[in-house]
């Protein structure tokens, strides 16, 4: 049985949350909050962040600098993410960082079910939402279309954003993550939105790739 994070047993539960937490709070500390303090992150394009809420979208090799950049972009988010149970202390991070809610479930993982949770809360609230469009296994630089299906049944615009942080270093890893580092600046393009109907969805979804490349 592969455990979720929602369904540890009761005996090793304590221990499964001071773990994921000290991870979490390790992550956040010397990461992201010190990256945050350190760095200089500017916008271009930020007049199109004015109207939202939006579901945003980025590349995977873009989290690291995403999170770091996260309480510029000014906006309340509710998120959908992989439930297994490796994924809690980045599930702490996400609220560290402001993520005021997480969606349970992913492509194999009650996926279906989850992004429809996510539709009807994003509408409740007028919350925006964050997609790594090429996520979670790739291929690379890819969309794919869950982003473009939650705008076209949300109606909410999507808003590709683009990160440049210099200086940074490049996990080995199937998406090349950008880790930015410290006394730095992080550039961030924010492109129009685009708006997702039935008859321009592949169009947009051309749009999407050619913005965030």
């Amino acid at each position: 049985m592969a455990y979720r994070v929602d369904n540890i047993p009761f005996l090793i539960r304590p221990f499964f949350l001071f773990c994921s937490y000290s991870v979490a709070f390790f992550l956040y500390l010397f990461f992201i909050l010190f990256l945050r303090l350190t760095s200089k992150i500017e916008f271009e394009g930020k007049e199109n962040l004015s109207k939202g809420p939006f579901i945003y979208c980025i590349w995977h090799e873009d989290l690291g600098p995403f999170f770091v950049a996260f309480k510029k972009l000014g906006s309340s988010q509710i998120w959908m993410n992989h439930p297994l149970w490796y994924m809690k202390p980045i599930q702490i991070l996400m609220n560290f960082v402001g993520i005021k809610k997480i969606v349970l479930g992913s492509t194999g993982h009650d996926g279906q079910k989850a992004a429809k949770e996510l539709e009807i809360l994003l509408k409740e609230e007028g919350a925006s939402t964050t997609f790594a469009v090429d996520g979670p296994k790739g291929p690379p630089k890819i969309v794919k279309k869950g982003a473009l299906h939650m705008a076209l049944n949300t109606g909410f615009p999507l808003m590709p954003l683009k990160f440049f942080p210099h200086p940074f270093f490049t996990l080995k890893m199937w998406d090349k993550k950008k880790c930015p580092l410290p006394f730095g600046q992080i550039s961030v393009r924010c492109s129009k939105p685009l708006y997702v109907t039935e008859e321009n969805f592949e169009k947009v979804q051309e749009e999407l790739e050619k913005a965030l490349n």
